[in-house]
């Protein structure tokens, strides 16, 4: 289970693990999220992000614990200013081990995958 703190300042993205665990994904002020577990229970989270500074706009991230520690990257870093762009993203993994997100850009829906060339997430 992911989920974002109603705290300001947003305490950041949390993922929840066998009996109640908390554990930080990410700091700063996130919207929605989705979860994927892959083959091996490593999890994959895509989330709405935006920096605390005023004026800051949402882009979407994806976080792994795939390697033991979470790594983030960037999915689409030019977002969008408007709050309800942060309430649509989804995950999913394919087959392959493939990484898809699809989220709301201001040009329309967007569908992100993770590159071929990377070797599968362990």
């Amino acid at each position: 289970m992911t989920y974002a703190r109603e705290r300001w300042p947003n305490e950041g993205l949390v993922h929840a693990t066998g009996e109640w665990v908390e554990e930080t994904v990410d700091c700063g002020l996130v919207g929605s999220t989705s979860v994927a577990v892959g083959s091996r229970e490593e999890v994959h989270v895509a989330y709405a992000f935006r920096e605390l500074a005023v004026g800051a706009e949402w882009h979407h991230r994806y976080a792994t614990n795939a390697a033991g520690t979470w790594r983030i990257e960037e999915v689409d870093r030019a977002t969008s200013p408007d709050w309800q762009d942060a309430h649509s993203i989804a995950i999913a993994l394919d087959a392959d081990g493939r990484v898809h997100v699809a989220y709301i850009h201001p040009d329309g829906l967007r569908h992100a995958v993770s590159d071929l060339a990377r070797p599968k997430m362990a």
